[in-house]
């Protein structure tokens, strides 16, 4: 750790610690594997579909659970990161039953109107879909957390002015 100005710690920023990105990258890729087998495993109609959902809804929560964990070097807990996680998964499964219902036509308008070049701009717009739902549902687990917990009002008065 290193302490900067005001007294705050900071992780070290070098090379070796590289390995959390990849690892982050390696459990999404694995988290949408899991997501594909089980769509693949209870495809149907039915009670089999809400099954689904809430298997995609607790596979993408652990998913991005742990991967956030790795991420930020596991310096806050998993208990801390669980409402950000649980929520994340809740609008991943959302936005996987949207996905399925428009991008399919979306990406063929796009590649008829456009070609290629128009389908990964399609892409490039879910992805940010989807990462504007990370970063929705992860800020409002912290603020739920932080709220439960009684310190969310709380002001953070930096070390060297406390003695102030």
């Amino acid at each position: 750790m290193t302490v900067l100005r005001g007294g705050c710690r900071a992780s070290a920023i070098s090379i070796k610690f590289a390995w959390r990105w990849l690892a982050a990258v390696v459990a999404v890729v694995i988290g949408l594997a899991f997501v594909v087998g089980t769509r693949i495993i209870l495809r149907g109609g039915g009670p089999t579909t809400v099954v689904e959902f809430i298997v995609e809804i607790m596979i993408w929560g652990a998913l991005w659970w742990i991967a956030c964990w790795i991420v930020i070097n596991r310096q806050v807990t998993l208990r801390r990161l669980l409402p950000g996680a649980v929520l994340t998964g809740i609008g991943f499964a959302v936005a996987g039953v949207y996905g399925r219902l428009f991008l399919p036509p979306l990406l063929a308008d796009s590649a008829q109107r456009f070609g290629v070049l128009g389908m990964a701009f399609t892409y490039i717009g879910w992805l940010l879909v989807l990462s504007c739902i990370l970063l929705v549902a992860m800020t409002t687990g912290r603020v739920a957390y932080l709220t439960r917990s009684g310190s969310a009002w709380h002001r953070h008065v930096p070390l060297d002015m406390q003695g102030a």
